[in-house]
């Protein structure tokens, strides 16, 4: 878990006390976050959704890689 960059977060949103827990809400929002990216409700056909995999995968990792979730 990345945080430092949690916290930055946390001051930006004028969190005072940061509450018992909150770094398992931060990974489950990364979580749904990444979910959101990998599976996207609309499908792209071949040749276009291997591509589109392949960003998808990228992004996600990106994102994990970032909050320091794995």
């Amino acid at each position: 878990m990345n945080d430092k960059l949690i916290a930055e977060l946390a001051h930006k949103a004028n969190m005072t006390v940061f509450p018992s827990g909150l770094e398992k809400f931060v990974v489950l929002i990364v979580k749904e976050c990444v979910r959101c990216v990998t599976q996207p409700t609309i499908q792209a056909e071949f040749p276009h959704d291997i591509a589109i995999r392949e960003v998808q995968n990228v992004l996600a990792n990106d994102m994990k890689f970032h909050f320091g979730v794995e």
